[in-house]
C-alpha cells in the first residue's frame, strides 16, 4: 500500500461547487453537479450551492471592507463567501447569457475579490475551476472567461 493511498482515508478535502445561473436545474447546474458526483466518488467531500437561491447585491466599491474585514451589505453573500474560506477547493459553474456572465456571478465575483484583498488574500492558496456553459461556445464564452481568468489568476492557484 502506498502512502497516497494511506493519506486519502485521512484527509477530506472540500470541494464547494458554486453554480451562477438564475434558473435552478439549468445546464450549469447539471454540469457542476455532475463534476461534484466524480469528485465525491474520489473520496471529497462536496457542496452544491445555487445564486440562485441566494440574494447578492452588487459590490458598490465603498471599500468599508478594507477597514472592518467584512462586507457592510446585508445580504447571502457573507455566508457564501465564509463557505469559500472554508473549502479546499471551488468550482465557479458561469452560464452565458448575451456574451457575459450572469449578474449573479459578476455581482459574487467583485465583492468576493475586494473582500480576499481586504483579509490578506484569503483564497491564495486555494484551487479554482470554471464551468463556463454557453450556447455558441465560438462567440460566447470567451467574455466570461476571461473575467474569471483575471480575477482568479490574482488569487487562487486555477487548475
Amino acid at each position: 500500500m502506498d502512502i497516497a493511498n494511506v493519506l486519502r482515508w485521512f484527509i477530506v478535502i472540500c470541494i464547494l461547487g458554486i453554480v451562477g445561473n438564475p434558473r435552478v436545474g439549468g445546464d450549469t447546474e447539471l454540469l457542476v453537479a455532475e463534476t461534484l458526483k466524480v469528485a465525491g466518488r474520489e473520496g471529497a467531500q462536496t457542496e452544491l450551492l445555487r445564486l440562485a437561491d441566494k440574494e447578492v447585491e452588487p459590490c458598490d466599491a465603498c471599500l468599508s471592507c478594507r477597514k472592518t474585514e467584512e462586507c457592510r451589505i446585508k445580504d447571502d453573500f457573507n455566508p457564501i463567501f465564509a463557505k469559500m474560506v472554508e473549502a479546499d477547493g471551488i468550482i465557479l459553474g458561469i452560464p452565458v447569457y448575451f456574451g457575459s456572465a450572469t449578474l449573479q456571478v459578476k455581482a459574487r465575483i467583485d465583492r468576493e475579490g475586494y473582500l480576499s484583498w481586504a483579509k490578506d488574500r484569503v483564497f491564495e492558496n486555494k484551487v479554482c475551476g470554471a464551468l463556463v456553459v454557453a450556447r455558441r461556445a465560438r462567440q460566447n464564452f470567451r467574455s466570461p472567461l476571461c473575467t474569471f481568468k483575471e480575477r482568479y489568476e490574482n488569487s487562487y492557484n486555477p487548475c
